[in-house]
C-alpha cells in the first residue's frame, strides 16, 4: 500500500469508549518538581485517556527511542537510557511510572526484567485502569488479512486484538518488497477487523485495480512479519512514516501474540539459467521481436541484474527506482547507448505485465511512470562529471591492488565481475582466487563459549553425516567452518530454542546454496529432498538467516547466497568463478 488514511483520524468514525471505572491520581503534592517534567506529564495525559492506545503508543515510542538496536555508530549510549529510564521507572512510584512499567513488563520480552517489574508493582498502590491492570490478557480477536496489490509493490498483515475491557486494536504492517520484503512502515488504529478492511475496500483509488484481501495462516504470517522486521531494521536510512517506528514495540508485542513456530516460505530464486531463458522468452515475443540488438540485450541484462528479487515485478515505483538511481549510478555504458533504455524498458513493461496478467489501467500507470522519469535519467547518465569506462576501469584495477572501495559496476563485463566480487570478498581476493580443494578439516572449538559446545557438537554431527550422505569432504569442511564460526561470533544463536535437525538442514542448505550445489548449476537434488532428509518439514531459510546474519551476511530478497568468503566455497566453484572472471575481464 502506498499512503494510507487510517480509520479514526481526520475524518474517520471513531467508537465511543467507556470512562475509566476508576480515578487516576497525579503523583503526590511532595513530588512536584518530578510531575513538571514533560515526560512525565506526557505520560500523565495518556494515562488519563479514554483511548488506552494513546498509553500504549506514548511508552513504545519511549522504549524505540532507547532501543540499542537504533545505535548504528555503535557508541552504547542508547542502551544506557534505556536501563536509565527503566531505572528511574522503578525508583520513583508514581501513577505515571506505575502505568508505564505495566506496559513495558509486556512490551519487552525480557523474562528476568518482568519478574524484577511484577515485584516492585506488587508494592505500589495507585488505581489504575481495568484494562491496564489486565494487559496480560490482551487477546487476539481475527484471522490475519493479506492485502495485497497487484503490482506488487508490497503487502499488509491485518488482525486485530481485544483488551479485556472490550477495547479493540488493529495492527497493520506493512513489508516493502522493493526494501527486500522489509517491515517498512506498521500502525495500530481503534477499530475491529472488519471495520478495518471495509475502509482499506472504500478507501482505493477508482483508476486502480481494486486490492486483493485474503486470509492467511497466522502462525505463517507471524514467522513472515518478524523476519521482515528484522530486514527492516538493516535498512539505511531507516525508513520513517507518522507512525514508524515510534509504535514499533508496540508493533511487535502485537505480532508476538499470534501463534509461534512458523517459517517463512520460500521465494522462488531465479537462477542465471532463468534469467537468461526469460530474456530469450522477451526477445522471441511480440514486445522484443523487432528490437532485438545487442544494445538491447545490454539493457535488458542491466534490468534483470539491478530490479529487486522478481524480474516480471514492474510498477511505478520500479521504473522511478531503476531511472533515477540504479542505472545513472551503476551501469557505465556509452550515454548514446543508454539513451535507449527507456525505450527496451516500455517493451519489457508490457511483456512482464502480459505474462503476469496485469491489467491495462496498471500497465499504462508504469507506463506513464517511464514517460515522467525519461528526461531526468537522460540528464543524468549525460552529466559531464559521470566517470567514463575507462576512469571505472583504471578505479577497478587500481583498487584491486591497494584494497580500496572500487565503483559497483563497468558495463556488462563489470556488472559480472562485481557479482564475483561479493562472492569471494571482493576485488582483492577474486583476482587471487585458487581452485585448490578444501582440506579434510577438524571442527574448530576455540573461541567457542563453553555452554553451546555440546549444543554446536550435535549440529556438526548432524551436517557430516550429510555431507557423507549427498556431497563430499569439501562441504563437510565448509559446513564446519560456517558453524564454527556463527559459534565464535554470536553464541546467541545457539542459546535459542531451535532443533538441531532445524538447525543441520539451514548450514547444509547455505552452504549447498553457496555452491550452487543445491538449486544450482551442480544440482544433484532438490532443497526439498535436502531439507526432507534431516525430517524437517517447511522452509529452512529463517533458521538460515540467523546463521547468515551472524557471519555478517544479509541476503534480505536476494536471489543468491553470496558469503563474501572465498574459503566457504569448494573447489569446483571455485574454478567456475574464475572462468567467470577470466572471461569477464577479456572484454573489458
Amino acid at each position: 500500500m502506498g499512503k494510507k488514511t487510517r480509520p479514526g483520524k481526520r475524518g474517520g468514525t471513531k467508537k465511543q469508549r467507556p470512562r475509566h471505572l476508576r480515578p487516576v491520581p497525579s503523583a503526590p503534592r511532595e513530588s512536584s518538581r518530578a510531575e513538571d517534567q514533560p515526560l512525565i506529564a506526557s505520560i500523565r495525559g495518556a494515562l488519563r485517556s479514554e483511548e488506552p492506545l494513546d498509553l500504549l503508543i506514548a511508552v513504545s515510542g519511549l522504549l524505540e527511542v532507547t532501543d540499542a538496536r537504533r545505535d548504528l555508530l555503535g557508541r552504547g549510549d542508547v542502551a544506557e537510557q534505556r536501563e536509565t529510564l527503566i531505572e528511574s521507572f522503578l525508583e520513583i512510584s508514581f501513577a505515571e511510572t506505575t502505568a508505564a512499567l505495566m506496559v513495558i513488563r509486556e512490551f519487552l520480552p525480557d523474562e528476568v526484567l518482568g519478574a524484577r517489574i511484577t515485584r516492585e508493582l506488587a508494592s505500589r498502590r495507585q488505581p489504575m485502569p481495568d484494562w491496564l491492570r489486565h494487559l496480560g490478557d490482551v487477546r487476539v480477536t481475527s484471522g490475519v488479512s493479506l492485502v495485497t496489490h497487484e503490482l506488487g509493490d508490497g503487502d499488509d498483515y491485518m488482525f486485530t486484538v481485544a483488551l479485556s475491557s472490550g477495547h479493540e486494536i488493529s495492527v497493520v504492517a506493512f513489508l516493502d518488497h522493493n526494501m527486500g520484503s522489509a517491515l517498512k512502515d506498521g500502525f495500530v488504529v481503534p477499530s475491529g477487523h472488519e471495520e478495518l478492511l471495509d475502509h482499506i475496500r472504500s478507501s482505493a483509488p477508482r483508476t486502480q485495480s481494486a486490492p486483493t484481501i485474503e486470509a492467511v495462516d497466522p502462525v505463517t504470517a507471524r514467522a513472515i512479519i518478524e523476519r521482515a522486521g528484522e530486514d527492516g531494521r538493516r535498512v539505511f536510512p531507516p525508513p520513517e512514516s507518522d507512525s514508524w517506528p515510534m509504535c514499533r514495540p508496540l508493533v511487535e508485542w502485537l505480532v508476538r501474540l499470534l501463534p509461534p513456530g512458523g517459517v517463512v516460505p520460500e521465494a522462488r530464486e531465479w537462477s542465471a539459467e532463468d534469467l537468461d531463458e526469460l530474456t530469450e522468452v522477451f526477445f522471441a515475443s511480440p514486445y522484443g521481436r523487432d528490437i532485438d540488438t545487442p544494445e538491447a540485450r545490454d539493457a535488458v541484462e542491466a534490468f534483470l541484474w539491478l530490479v529487486e528479487a522478481d524480474p516480471l515485478r514492474w510498477s511505478p515505483v520500479v521504473v522511478e527506482i531503476l531511472l533515477l538511481d540504479r542505472i545513472p549510478r551503476k551501469v557505465r555504458f556509452d550515454p548514446q547507448e543508454m539513451a535507449g533504455y527507456p525505450d527496451v524498458m516500455r517493451a519489457f513493461v508490457r511483456f512482464a505485465h502480459a505474462e503476469q496478467e496485469v491489467t491495462a489501467a496498471s500497465t499504462a500507470e508504469t507506463l506513464r511512470a517511464i514517460d515522467e522519469y525519461e528526461p531526468d535519467y537522460l540528464r543524468e547518465i549525460r552529466r559531464s562529471d559521470r566517470p567514463s569506462s575507462a576512469d571505472m576501469l583504471a578505479h577497478a584495477l587500481g583498487s584491486a591492488l591497494t584494497g580500496a572501495d572500487e565503483p559497483s559496476a563497468l558495463g556488462s563485463a563489470e556488472i559480472a565481475l562485481s557479482r564475483l566480487d561479493r562472492m569471494v570478498g571482493g576485488r582483492p581476493a577474486l583476482l587471487a582466487l585458487d581452485d585448490r580443494p578444501l582440506p579434510d578439516e577438524e571442527f574448530e572449538t576455540a573461541g567457542i563459549a563453553p555452554d553451546i559446545v555440546d549444543a554446536v557438537a550435535d549440529i556438526g554431527a548432524l551436517c557430516d553425516a550429510a555431507a557423507d550422505e549427498f556431497f563430499d569432504v569439501e562441504h563437510r569442511t565448509a559446513m564446519r567452518r560456517l558453524l564454527s564460526r556463527v559459534a565464535r561470533n554470536d553464541p546467541a544463536v545457539f542459546r535459542r530454542r531451535a532443533s538441531v535437525a532445524r538447525s543441520a538442514a539451514s548450514a547444509g542448505w547455505i552452504i549447498g546454496r553457496a555452491n550452487h550445489t543445491l538449486n544450482g548449476e551442480f544440482a544433484t537434488m532438490t532443497v526439498g529432498d535436502f531439507v526432507s532428509w534431516f525430517g524437517v518439514s517447511g522452509s529452512v531459510s529463517q533458521r538460515a538467516g540467523a546463521l547468515l546474519a551472524a557471519i555478517g551476511v544479509h541476503p534480505a530478497g536476494s536471489a543468491a547466497i553470496e558469503l563474501g568468503t572465498a574459503d566457504l566455497l569448494t573447489s569446483q566453484m571455485r574454478r567456475d568463478i574464475i572462468e567467470r572472471r577470466d572471461r569477464a575481464l577479456s572484454q573489458v
